[in-house]
């Protein structure tokens, strides 16, 4: 039997919710219906929420097409891919601490509309007893199961409608450390975490590798966006690839906050495999040090013993 491939076109509803008559490109349509306790000027589910509350949430879906349809609506957490970029797709990521989002929603629905049909749809939110500081992000994502196939390969439009729980309107200044240097693919990456609660939005990212002997190779410019209380790897490309010897890799994220990360790394080339081993910066100043020093005696003793030849 033929295979069939599924190829998931997700459009994220976060910051700019889809409006209906846009969605009809896609044969459906879903907004939200906003609670009391909304806060103002969101087009997501951005809710100011309290300890152990329990809330219903509303979702609005709608079929325009002729045929009938069905949608698989499922609560998704989200995360911070590899390329800086915040997802919503189906994931087992779970954050750094705090709850996870899809945890604290009930199940995933399926809905069977007929044509022209529109239904509400309802989810179940429990905050935990001792809730959460800062914000968790998430979202519904919203797949079409009846998607056309084209050329043997199934095309299920999907898209997500975000939400943001808080506690407090006011969240905690950003807050991103660098755990470690390592690779991914072919390329060095940065091991990162966002250890506060608040979406790091579109900061600018410009870095460079400085080689022992002063050579310079600039990371590509990137604009990255981080999920709230996310550990992450970030592929870092360079305008051209790294030989083996020794770097510092200076890497540099700003936007609201300005972040600065400076180390020295080992890279090492072999099979068209890329290799990074970090190395601690004072044992390796230390070891720099040790040998200048035994080759400023060497030298003077040698000088030393000139002198009474």
């Amino acid at each position: 039997m033929k295979k069939i491939f599924s190829l998931v076109l997700s459009f994220i509803l976060l910051f700019i919710y889809m409006p209906t008559t846009q969605a009809a490109t896609f044969g459906f349509g879903a907004s939200p219906i906003f609670p009391e306790n909304q806060i103002d000027g969101a087009s997501y589910f951005d809710l100011q929420v309290k300890k152990d509350q329990q809330q219903t949430l509303y979702i609005i879906v709608e079929n325009f097409d002729d045929q009938p349809k069905t949608l698989e609506i499922t609560p998704t957490t989200a995360f911070t891919n590899t390329i800086g970029q915040i997802e919503y797709s189906l994931n087992d990521h779970k954050p750094t601490s705090g709850p996870n989002f899809k945890e604290l929603v009930s199940g995933p629905q399926t809905v069977h509309l007929e044509a022209k049909e529109q239904k509400q749809v309802a989810f179940q939110l429990t905050i935990p007893e001792k809730g959460f500081s800062g914000s968790l992000l998430g979202g519904f994502q919203i797949l079409d199961q009846n998607a056309p196939t084209n050329g043997g390969i199934q095309q299920e439009l999907a898209y997500v409608i975000g939400v943001m729980l808080r506690e407090d309107k006011a969240l905690p200044a950003p807050q991103l450390t660098l755990e470690n240097f390592t690779t991914a693919k072919e390329d060095v990456a940065a091991k990162l975490a966002n250890t506060s609660g608040r979406l790091i939005s579109h900061y600018q990212l410009t870095g460079e590798l400085r080689s022992i002997t002063g050579k310079e190779i600039s990371l590509t410019d990137q604009t990255i966006s981080v999920a709230p209380h996310d550990s992450f790897t970030l592929q870092l490309p360079t305008e051209k690839p790294p030989t083996s010897g020794l770097y510092t890799i200076k890497l540099t994220i700003k936007g609201e906050k300005a972040f600065s990360f400076d180390r020295w790394v080992f890279l090492h080339q072999q099979n068209n495999q890329l290799q990074i081993y970090e190395l601690a910066l004072w044992p390796f100043i230390l070891a720099l040090a040790f040998i200048l020093g035994s080759l400023i005696l060497f030298i003077w003793k040698k000088r030393k013993e000139k002198r009474y030849v």
